[in-house]
């Protein structure tokens, strides 16, 4: 499925310019850059700054800068689910 499809069906805010095909759905450490993950909680953020995650579901205040491309949604742990 095209990232901009799943975002479309998650009602997802998606970052400009994200263009991929998804493979899966990974844990923030196992993602890969066809990978879709999800930060719930603020204390993985370190490890968002450390995946290789293609796109990652996170809640729309979500401020911190981080070079994975986001896809904001109100209810990230349930839209990876």
């Amino acid at each position: 499925m095209h990232i901009q499809e799943l975002a479309r069906l998650l009602g997802a805010t998606v970052d400009e310019g994200l263009d991929f095909e998804v493979r899966s759905l990974a844990t923030i450490e196992d993602a890969g850059p066809r990978d879709v993950t999800f930060l719930a909680t603020s204390k993985y953020v370190r490890g968002l700054h450390e995946s290789r995650a293609g796109a990652v579901l996170v809640s729309p205040p979500f401020e911190e800068d981080v070079q994975t491309p986001l896809l904001r949604v109100e209810a990230p742990d349930l839209a990876f689910a």
